[in-house]
């Protein structure tokens, strides 16, 4: 089985689920060409009669596709003011800034550098709302191999990993997540509401990543500020491991 695919199945087993990201290609994975005229399909089709593949067939079934990747729908996030370099190549690559983005590491093909080593270091720029670019800098973990998985599982499985579902109210669900202060450096929470995804600034409710329809991220600013105390004590809790309690719903 190619290692591509065994990583999948490492992923899935993980509870963890791969995403194709790919701008230059169609959005379903089954369009990938894997030969001149030879589709995924081609061969998802070809091998349906063959039991013995039976594995790469749920392999490839576990991969998802997401287009558009990123929800522009809110006015409150452009990502033309978001770039994420990769360092030695000084290359901006989607792969990545969704992988800032989301916080997650990325499974790619080891055919040529960047994309042979682990972890990526890459320097994210941000344009703030005063016309200045903020600098940081972040490793990213690049699962090209089992060896690299198996190297990082842990990592994968880390306490900074783990989410504490602290309500849910509309159709909206918010998340804090354990030793969750390395990727922002703010006190900040996880929203999720259908396919969207977002972290939002405890001090200003502010997106710091992702985006929501306007009307779920007006429900989400009133309760913020009417849990403000609640939601400071929880993100002190989770910074030293401890799981915050639920709050209330917005009603």
């Amino acid at each position: 089985m190619p290692e591509f695919l065994k990583l999948c199945l490492g992923l899935n087993r993980l509870g963890l689920q791969t995403f194709l990201v790919d701008q230059d290609q169609d959005t379903h994975w089954f369009q990938l060409e894997l030969a001149p005229r030879y589709y995924w399909r081609d061969w998802y089709n070809e091998s349906l009669s063959q039991g013995t593949l039976k594995d790469q067939i749920r392999a490839f079934r576990s991969i998802s596709t997401k287009q558009p990747f990123f929800n522009l729908e809110n006015d409150n996030i452009s990502l033309d003011q978001y770039e994420v370099y990769e360092l030695t190549t000084n290359s901006s690559y989607e792969v990545l800034k969704a992988a800032v983005l989301y916080n997650s590491p990325i499974v790619s093909f080891p055919t040529r550098n960047p994309w042979n080593k682990s972890p990526l270091q890459v320097v994210i720029h941000i344009l703030d709302e005063n016309g200045y670019y903020e600098e940081n800098s972040k490793n990213i973990i690049n699962l090209y191999s089992c060896k690299t998985l198996s190297e990082n599982e842990s990592k994968l499985h880390s306490p900074k990993n783990k989410s504490s579902r602290i309500c849910e109210f509309f159709g909206i669900t918010v998340q804090m997540f354990v030793n969750d202060n390395e990727r922002h450096h703010l006190p900040h929470i996880h929203v999720s509401y259908q396919s969207y995804r977002a972290s939002i600034s405890l001090d200003d409710n502010k997106f710091l990543g992702g985006s929501l329809p306007d009307n779920q991220y007006r429900n989400v600013k009133t309760w913020m500020d009417i849990n403000r105390d609640n939601l400071i004590e929880a993100w002190r809790l989770a910074c030293k491991g401890i799981q915050p309690n639920k709050l209330s719903p917005l009603e």
